[in-house]
């Protein structure tokens, strides 16, 4: 079991790190499965979002029938991939990078649908609402 408090005093202190990416993304699969607002904003939504860190540590999420899922690796047939360094995505997960900042700087590539892309961004954000609420 992940501890919570443990991600949330990592992030707010500012050393969320690479290696803390697969325990941060099981919370935040927790809170999407748990989380009105984040049911209400993956209703209806069927995508597949692939993390390619480079091969270091990718990782993927899924969003199918109002439930995500998540898993290291490549999930096939992806709908978006976000395309940045290990180090840009814990910044970007930890809130120390805004991911519309790091596409316009070219350090974020999106393949696929800019809209899925700031859809992540939007669940992304909901997350972190109800990490600083516990």
């Amino acid at each position: 079991m992940v501890n919570r408090e443990e991600i949330v005093k990592k992030i707010n202190d500012g050393a969320f790190s690479m290696k803390d990416i697969p325990n941060f993304m099981e919370i935040a699969v927790e809170i999407a499965n748990s989380s009105e607002d984040v049911a209400e904003e993956i209703e209806g939504m069927n995508k597949k979002f692939q993390f390619d860190l480079g091969g270091s540590a990718d990782f993927w999420l899924k969003v199918e029938t109002g439930k995500a899922s998540s898993g290291q690796g490549k999930i096939e047939k992806p709908d978006c991939t976000l395309i940045l360094t290990d180090e840009n995505m814990a910044k970007m997960i930890s809130g120390q990078l805004d991911g519309t900042s790091a596409y316009m700087a070219g350090e974020l590539q999106i393949q696929g649908s800019l809209a899925d892309a700031q859809k992540f961004a939007t669940i992304l954000e909901i997350i972190h609402d109800e990490l600083e609420e516990d």
